[in-house]
C-alpha cells in the first residue's frame, strides 16, 4: 500500500462516499490490527488509522484532496494556451492549497482532542506546530460552530409568530465556518495574532498562538 495516498492506503478511489471509507476501513483495520495480525502490522495499522481519520472528516477530506489536486503536474499543452491572467490565478490558488497543513485542520473539538491545538479562557487558541511546520509556514482550517440567521425563514421563526421546516421556532441554525489561520515560514514559538472575526456573527475574538514543539 502507498503510505503517501490516504485513498491507496484504504484500497478506494477519489469518489467514495463516507459508508465506503468506513466500510474499508473496518476491513482493514480488522485484518492488520497488531492483536490478530502480529506486531510487524503496527506501521500499517497506523497508517490505515491515520488515511481513515482524515478522510472520514468532511473539512480534512476537503483539505487532502485540494492538496493532491495542487501537486498534479500540468499538462505541458494546458500552460502554453491558457491566458496569462487565468493561469496566474490558477497557479495560486494551488499554491495556497498546497499550503494547508492537513495535520491543523478539522473541528477545534477534534483539533484539542488530538492535543494540536488548545483554548485558554478569553479566546486564545495555542496551535501546536511542528519545528518543520514553523520552518515552511502554511495554513491551517480551524471550523468553528457558527450561529446565523436561518436562510429559510430570515430569522422570524418563533413560538409566538411562524413555524418553520428547517429552524423550527429558533430563528436560527448552527454551521461550521472555516477560518483559514496563516503560519508565516520560520515562525516563532510564541508568536500570536488575532483572527479576523468581524463578520462572523456569534463568534467571540480569538487569537492564535503558535507553539512549536
Amino acid at each position: 500500500m502507498s503510505r503517501d495516498d490516504h485513498y491507496a492506503v484504504l484500497g478506494l478511489t477519489r469518489a467514495v462516499g463516507g459508508a465506503e471509507i468506513r466500510r474499508a476501513y473496518r476491513l482493514l483495520a480488522l485484518r492488520h490490527h497488531p492483536d490478530r495480525a502480529g506486531p510487524d502490522a503496527t506501521a500499517a495499522f497506523q497508517r490505515i488509522a491515520e488515511a481513515y481519520r482524515v478522510l472520514s472528516d468532511p473539512t480534512l477530506r476537503s483539505t487532502y484532496d485540494a492538496m493532491y489536486d495542487a501537486r498534479r503536474p500540468e499538462p505541458p499543452h494546458a500552460v502554453e494556451t491558457a491566458d496569462p491572467v487565468a493561469a496566474a490565478a490558477a497557479r495560486q490558488r494551488k499554491e495556497s492549497a498546497a499550503a494547508l497543513i492537513v495535520r491543523l485542520s478539522g473541528t477545534l473539538a477534534a483539533l484539542e482532542a488530538r492535543k494540536v491545538a488548545r483554548v485558554h479562557p478569553g479566546g486564545l487558541i495555542d496551535l501546536h506546530v511542528s519545528p518543520d511546520e514553523a520552518r515552511a509556514g502554511g495554513l491551517a482550517a480551524i471550523s468553528l460552530p457558527l450561529t446565523i440567521s436561518c436562510p429559510t425563514c430570515g430569522g422570524i421563526a418563533g413560538h409566538a409568530t411562524v413555524w418553520c421546516r428547517r429552524c423550527q421556532f429558533e430563528g436560527s441554525v448552527v454551521e461550521e465556518v472555516t477560518l483559514c489561520v496563516p503560519i508565516p515560514a520560520h515562525a516563532p514559538d510564541g508568536m500570536t495574532f488575532n483572527l479576523e472575526m468581524e463578520r462572523l456573527g456569534d463568534l467571540p475574538p480569538m487569537a492564535v498562538r503558535i507553539r512549536v514543539v
